[in-house]
């Protein structure tokens, strides 16, 4: 195999039966801060993570004395929708201000535009 690069390596190494890529292997152990540390899940959208205890938690603050199952994925969709208006109120107020960050103060104004008023912040 002298004068052959390691690409003919590779594909002489492949068509032998070897199916570790060793330059990849290598490669990818040097380059490790690279990789992703977390698995993340699949299949969950991240308004399904929020639990049905604090939904649940959420309600009785508002009042609600007892609550169905069935009214769990409405109120994940209304939450859903709440949030995205005001994310994007704040998004909005941030782009304007030529910032990369949100701050207390831009999600305030948002929810503000939404016409609730927070207090105490």
């Amino acid at each position: 195999m002298a004068g052959r690069g390691k690409d003919a390596t590779l594909i002489l190494q492949h068509l032998n039966g070897d199916i570790i890529d060793r330059y990849q292997q290598n490669h990818a152990l040097q380059t490790r801060d690279s990789i992703p540390r977390r698995l993340h899940r699949v299949g969950l959208r991240n308004i399904d993570r929020i639990s049905k205890g604090s939904l649940k938690r959420m309600a009785r603050r508002g009042g609600v004395k007892r609550m169905s199952d069935s009214c769990i994925p409405v109120i994940r969709n209304k939450l859903k929708e709440y949030l995205q208006a005001v994310l994007k109120d704040a998004v909005i107020l941030v782009d304007h201000a030529k910032r990369k960050t949100v701050t207390v103060e831009d999600v305030v104004r948002a929810v503000r535009r939404q016409g609730k008023t927070l207090y105490g912040f």
